[in-house]
């Protein structure tokens, strides 16, 4: 495949819209697809809002992958409907890979060592906002699969995708090209080709994962992944990138870097960035819930039961035609989110509905409680703690 020419797009110098940079880069061969913004609060277009663990960085579109164009017609259809979008390129199917450099985990450390170890790599950066860089490589037909090359340094490779230029970060920063970069998409060099196919370092699977004791916990928790832990917790799940926000209470984790272990079947995870590792029970117990491994089974398992029940009931009342009961007398989410000091508004919890349903159905079996360095999460009210200790 040919390089892929910047310099039409590094030297204009009229601002464009969203709309007329995603066809420029499709008329260079970048497979663009529409993805959502972040506003001016920093939450994100998609309908959790504030809640969102990538805000302004996940595709509109479900099969995004397939979906990603360079047809004309269809860039026009697609950012007329949503003329905010944030533009997203899918690189292998353009026939390129995108290293993304993240310095906060570190990223510019581990990209220095590699400049050593493999050789010089000049390429089209992108600028990305928010301190990373992106570089763009010919992938020259080889099939590279997404990973990473050590900490801050992931590869975009098939079945991923990055944020493309003229889009906007949360940080109120534009993703830009670096005009001082070189202009054509290089080829990749055989050293850095060979790193990338190296299964070790292609697959991100976090060093020093007890994978022992994800296996054994399935004995205890059954299907239970982290994924629940985190809907039942009412904290945003995993992004698109399989990350979630570090539970470690002595960690700020602004932007998620705990990844869930893709050998774990979803039941364990490390931070890349503060070290943090566990599995489902210890996800359990690190946000305050149980004390130990029994308790976070017995944790688990009321939600799962009290789930049911509530999806059964609203089953129930839609089958019926009977509007879903609020409960106003035990006072609504929106009340509940003021008094724990949730930050997040009533428009806030109406765009996401799922999250508004479950609140909704725990009416008066749940209070909101403030975890440590984190916003609001849901535990048992005393009033169900103490039937289930048989006080009256």
């Amino acid at each position: 495949m040919e390089s892929h020419n910047i310099v039409s797009q590094n030297r204009l110098d009229e601002p464009l819209s969203l709309r007329q940079i995603a066809l420029t880069l499709a008329a260079t061969g970048f497979h663009v697809v529409p993805v959502h913004h972040p506003k001016a609060d920093r939450s994100c277009s998609c309908r959790t809002g504030a809640t969102c663990n990538s805000p302004g960085k996940h595709p509109h579109l479900k099969d995004w992958y397939a979906k990603a164009t360079t047809d004309a017609a269809t860039i026009e259809r697609l950012w007329n409907q949503l003329p905010r979008a944030n533009i997203g390129i899918v690189p292998f199917r353009s026939g390129l890979i995108v290293l993304d450099v993240d310095p906060r985990n570190g990223g510019n450390e581990t990209w220095a060592k590699l400049i050593q170890e493999l050789g010089p790599l000049d390429a089209p950066r992108v600028l990305t906002g928010g301190g990373g860089v992106h570089y763009y490589i010919d992938a020259g037909g080889a099939h590279i699969p997404k990973g990473t090359l050590g900490p801050g340094i992931d590869v975009q490779g098939d079945r991923s995708f990055v944020v493309g230029p003229g889009s906007l970060h949360k940080s109120g920063a534009l993703y830009e090209w670096d005009r001082t970069s070189q202009q054509q998409t290089p080829s990749l060099p055989q050293t850095w080709l060979r790193a990338m196919l190296d299964t070790k370092s292609a697959q991100p699977k976090p060093t020093g994962f007890d994978h022992a004791s994800v296996t054994d916990e399935s004995t205890v928790f059954g299907r239970k992944t982290i994924n629940d832990v985190l809907r039942y917790a009412q904290r945003a799940p995993l992004n698109d990138r399989d990350f979630f926000t570090c539970p470690n209470p002595e960690h700020e984790d602004r932007n998620p870097s705990c990844h869930v272990d893709p050998a774990s079947n979803g039941r364990g995870a490390k931070c890349f960035s503060c070290g943090w590792t566990g599995g489902v029970a210890k996800v359990v117990i690190t946000l305050g819930f149980a004390e130990n491994a029994a308790d976070a089974a017995n944790w688990l398992e009321t939600h799962e039961d009290e789930e049911k029940e509530f999806k059964e009931a609203r089953r129930r009342q839609t089958r019926n035609g009977v509007a879903p009961e609020s409960n106003e007398g035990e006072g609504s989410s929106a009340q509940r989110n003021v008094a724990s000091g949730d930050a997040a508004s009533t428009d806030a919890n109406d765009s996401a509905p799922r999250r508004r349903d479950y609140e909704d159905g725990c009416v008066g079996r749940y209070e909101a409680v403030a975890h440590t360095g984190y916003s609001s999460v849901l535990r048992p009210s005393r009033r169900v703690r103490a039937t289930r200790s048989g006080a009256h």
